[in-house]
């Protein structure tokens, strides 16, 4: 699974961020709309207004990133996910954002065959994209010992808590918990009375309503060291959106090429041509986790996964002559019709 270290704030750019480097972008030549920007979870973040009817949502928008920030960061000790990976096996009571966030996963985790796990974290570190990164490669050994307390099998919820059956076991939502804050912050929009903005986190967003009377238009990257060159232009329209991908956060050791998105089955760095796959779901939340699983999962068995549960999704793969082709499924055409 890929690596998304979350929320240090020296160092706005991470290894984890760049799992997911393939940023979302608004594209559109229609008259702007009131912007807001910030910083929070190791990352930016944007939200625009179409809406007449406006106020100041700078400090509330902040508010609600730092709420999912000091509950799930790994990197601040006293956050609700940093405590219970101290925690030993008893039962850990959870906070009801935290609650939705590892439900989501467990189900993802468990749709996916075990492709999404938010246990994998320290098979992360050991592959040396961790925090300092490092070239270091981990031995049969050393694998075979992380094994023994790797798995989302060893979680469990009951009612209102947390439970592992390893007091070794830790969790990272790093690929998950910013799909959420755009969710949360969403949320928030519309209790506020808005029904036409555009928030995105460290790349993952949602588009709720129109921007004068069309739909929010949304840039997906080529999957290029360069950044911000526009490979596609989607329309989007109360719906999520989540990239990720490998080709900008990789290591070179002896002529081989190791990805940082670790497959959480195989302990090991993933080989297929998938260089990015972008998801759309109903929510930030589902599209993040999923676009991580089925960035872990290749070519074919993403594309099995997604009709199985209804994900349009949207891939770039890697050819051997160095050049990408796209190929997406029918729920992503019909979006793309949408839009013409």
């Amino acid at each position: 699974m890929e690596a998304k270290p979350l929320y240090s704030f020296r160092r706005l750019i991470l290894p984890a961020i760049f799992v997911l480097g393939l940023f979302w972008v608004t594209w559109s030549r229609r008259p702007a709309t009131t912007a807001y920007y910030g910083q929070a979870m190791g990352t930016t973040w944007s939200v625009q207004l179409a809406d007449a009817r406006q106020h100041n949502i700078q400090e509330e928008v902040q508010g609600q990133l730092n709420i999912v920030n000091a509950l799930m960061s790994t990197y601040q000790p006293d956050s609700e996910i940093s405590r219970f990976n101290r925690h030993d096996t008893t039962s850990f009571d959870l906070s009801t954002d935290t609650l939705k966030v590892i439900n989501t996963a467990l189900k993802v985790h468990e749709s996916s065959l075990g492709a999404f796990d938010i246990t994998v974290g320290p098979v992360v570190n050991a592959w040396g994209f961790g925090f300092p990164p490092s070239l270091k490669t981990p031995t049969e050994k050393e694998l075979t010992a992380l094994q023994q307390y790797i798995g989302s099998t060893h979680l469990s919820i009951a009612q209102n808590t947390l439970q592992k059956n390893t007091a070794n076991t830790q969790i990272d939502l790093s690929a998950i918990a910013k799909g959420y804050a755009v969710d949360k912050v969403s949320l928030h929009l519309q209790s506020l009375g808005y029904e036409n903005f555009l928030v995105e986190v460290g790349g993952e967003l949602y588009a709720q309503g129109q921007k004068d009377k069309q739909s929010w238009l949304v840039g997906i990257e080529q999957p290029t060291k360069e950044q911000g060159v526009i490979q596609l232009v989607l329309p989007l329209e109360n719906k999520a959106l989540a990239t990720s991908g490998d080709y900008r956060n990789y290591k070179e050791r002896d002529g081989k090429r190791y990805s940082h998105t670790i497959d959480p089955r195989t302990l090991r760095p993933i080989e297929h041509n998938v260089a990015s796959i972008s998801v759309i779901a109903d929510t930030v939340m589902e599209a993040d986790a999923w676009a991580t699983a089925l960035n872990v999962a290749g070519e074919e068995e993403a594309f099995r996964l997604a009709e199985e549960y209804d994900l349009a999704i949207y891939m770039l793969l890697r050819e051997q002559d160095g050049q990408f082709r796209s190929r997406s499924n029918a729920a992503f055409a019909e979006l793309l019709q949408q839009g013409e």
